[in-house]
């Protein structure tokens, strides 16, 4: 993404960029946080794995997450999860 920022600021022309769709100033911490889930996914040997229950539950002590905002970030990460899988799948398939 850096480096479209990079080439869309020296004047080139990216499609990607102005195609791309607009994150809600109300949801980007639940993005950020799954983004940070996401990088702590391991494989097995034929994609991606789910986003372990446990380091979501780490991610949210740390965080100091708790209570009903920690529920409901859980319930969120683990939805995004769920359609970065499905993602991930029809991707490998294509390759």
């Amino acid at each position: 993404m850096e480096f479209l920022e990079q080439l869309a600021k020296s004047g080139q022309h990216v499609p990607a960029l102005q195609n791309r769709p607009k994150l809600l100033p109300e949801c980007r911490d639940y993005w950020q946080s799954f983004c940070a889930l996401d990088a702590s996914r391991d494989s097995n040997g034929y994609g991606a794995n789910p986003i372990r229950i446990s380091e979501i539950a780490a991610y949210l002590a740390i965080s100091g997450v708790a209570g009903d905002e920690g529920a409901k970030l859980f319930r969120i990460v683990k939805a995004l999860d769920g359609v970065a899988l499905s993602h991930y799948a029809e991707k490998s398939k294509t390759s």
